[in-house]
């Protein structure tokens, strides 16, 4: 016996993995431009960029690699993808209501953000979300 029931609920299935893969993708593409276009004195601003899922991170973390741009990037990309590739072991129902997060807990990114450091204009983070969301939703047609 056919039931539309099956072949909707397997559609359903389908669309929420999409949909989990494309938000996934799209917070790490952010993530990896933010941390291409943070002031670096220390690290500790691009070392705190963190993206999670359900809720955001509330606290900050240590530096990566003190005063080595490069590494530290590097090390807050795989602990991104890290953390994304432990949430696709989840069901794919489980992630389908949650929104993805970016966040930088450190004090002073307001401030790098309202344009406190010459090495990025005012509401450089803003401009960053909508540049690379807006490319991924061409991208993705």
């Amino acid at each position: 016996m056919f039931s539309l029931d099956d072949e909707i609920s397997d559609i359903e299935k389908e669309l929420n993995a999409s949909l989990n893969n494309a938000k996934q993708l799209c917070g790490l593409e952010i993530l990896k431009a933010l941390e291409n276009v943070t002031p670096v004195d220390t690290t500790e601003a691009i070392s705190n960029w963190q993206l999670s899922w359900g809720e955001p991170i509330k606290s900050d973390r240590e530096l990566f690699e003190y005063k080595n741009r490069e590494r530290s990037k590097m090390f807050a990309i795989a602990d991104a993808e890290s953390k994304m590739l432990l949430s696709k072991e989840l069901e794919n129902e489980s992630l389908n209501s949650k929104s993805v997060f970016i966040t930088n807990n450190v004090k002073h990114i307001d401030k790098l953000d309202k344009g406190g450091s010459k090495q990025a204009p005012a509401g450089f983070v803003e401009a960053v979300v909508n540049q690379v969301f807006n490319d991924f939703i061409k991208r993705r047609g």
